[in-house]
């Protein structure tokens, strides 16, 4: 029997998380900003200048680290409390980890690259492909005058593309949902890399409509409140991730529950901080 995302369950029980850990998933995300710089300066002096070693450099930090998130809601939903050293032991799985980050993002190449090839015009493949070789020089960035310059020709250039950067952009969103959940089978149910993307990948795609029209709702929400001078800057840096991650969690415990899950609070009690 196919595993069914509850859109109501998902959202109660994201918003109930995400504010109930907000304390503790503002302390991570400066953690993990401070982690990712630090990671990427080293992956920079020891890549010999090749980006493939530096991605999978990070690759390796990152795949553990932002599953970090998850690792608090988890903890705060079945225990109830949160202990923030959970948010690291993501570490305990990296290679599983890892290797659903590389094969996601290897499949997420073929289908820009090779999809991209047959949607987008030559032209915008080259200057894509410009564009790439520039990115991957690191005094690129710091040459404002030449980054405005070639991303101005990309921007001018999808521009006259714009049926095949939707098709293109639907098929890379479709991609992403089929691989929002491996991870939790790896960590949460002790799944090998083979069985955790058979079932994750299999709830991702019995369940498209439900898990587009949710993630579709919370980016209008976090979008909104951007929009408010107060929030905007900080909702921005430290909490638009957690908010996102808040609800993917949500919809796989609605899926996948726990027997022994504490007790979820009602919406009266979801953003009590106490």
């Amino acid at each position: 029997m196919s595993q069914k995302i509850s859109f109501s369950q998902s959202m109660t029980l994201g918003f109930n998380l995400f504010g109930k850990t907000l304390g503790w998933q503002i302390l991570f995300m400066i953690l993990f900003f401070i982690i990712l710089i630090i990671a990427s300066l080293i992956s920079g002096l020891v890549s010999f200048g090749m980006p493939f070693v530096s991605q999978v450099i990070l690759g390796i930090v990152l795949a553990p680290l932002v599953f970090g998130f998850a690792l608090l809601y988890n903890d705060k939903h079945t225990t109830g409390q949160v202990d923030f050293g959970v948010s690291f032991s993501g570490f305990k799985k990296t290679g599983p980890l890892f290797l659903i980050y590389l094969i996601q993002q290897i499949l997420s190449g073929v289908v820009f690259l090779g999809l991209g090839y047959l949607l987008l015009s030559e032209s915008t493949m080259t200057t894509f492909s410009e564009f790439m070789d520039q990115a991957n020089d690191p005094t690129f960035f710091q040459n404002s005058e030449l980054m405005s310059a070639y991303s101005e020709e990309l921007i001018n250039q999808l521009q006259n593309d714009v049926t095949g950067l939707g098709i293109l952009g639907i098929l890379s969103i479709v991609v992403s949902i089929l691989f929002m959940f491996p991870s939790y089978y790896v960590v949460f149910k002790n799944e090998s890399v083979g069985g955790a993307l058979s079932r994750g990948v299999k709830l991702g795609l019995n369940n498209l409509p439900i898990i587009f029209i949710t993630l579709l709702v919370v980016m209008i929400i976090g979008i909104v409140v951007m929009l408010i001078p107060i929030l905007n800057i900080l909702f921005a840096i430290l909490m638009f991730v957690p908010f996102i991650m808040s609800f993917v969690y949500a919809m796989f415990r609605s899926a996948e529950p726990n027997d022994n899950d504490a007790p979820t609070e009602g919406m009266e009690e979801i953003l009590d901080m106490d």
